[in-house]
């Protein structure tokens, strides 16, 4: 399979900015050429560079510890929420049994409060 001329060139001009024998005449594409002034004029040595991407590395690892760290904040809330839900919905299923055990009249306060693990003053309350 042939590379198609396009792409070829490209490749040479890789392999020319990483031995740093460039000859610009060599090559027709206009973007390959303004890529070698940019190289050209580019004075960043590749220890900066490799610093640059350690820094920028760095930064992200961070960030996404921090986004990581702020997930399971959120899903430890969102788990307390439903779990607070649930007892709410639990206390007033219970209130209400406590109600209606009332209303029939056929047990006493003490009664209820025995069975309901309520105390006295709160099934008097209800």
């Amino acid at each position: 399979m042939e590379i198609p001329k396009p792409c070829q060139q490209w490749i040479e001009a890789i392999n020319d900015t990483l031995d740093g024998k460039v000859d610009e005449n060599e090559y027709e594409n206009p973007l390959i050429k303004q890529l070698f002034q940019v190289i050209a004029t580019d004075q960043t040595t590749p220890e900066e560079y490799a610093q640059m991407k350690e820094e920028y590395n760095q930064k992200r690892i961070a960030e996404e510890k921090r986004i990581a760290a702020e997930e399971k904040l959120i899903a430890a809330e969102e788990k307390r929420i439903v779990a607070e839900e649930k007892r709410i919905v639990a206390e007033e299923k219970l209130f209400n049994t406590v109600r209606n055990l009332k209303e029939l009249g056929k047990l006493t306060e003490i009664e209820i409060a025995q069975i309901t693990n309520l105390t006295l003053e709160e099934v008097q309350a209800l």
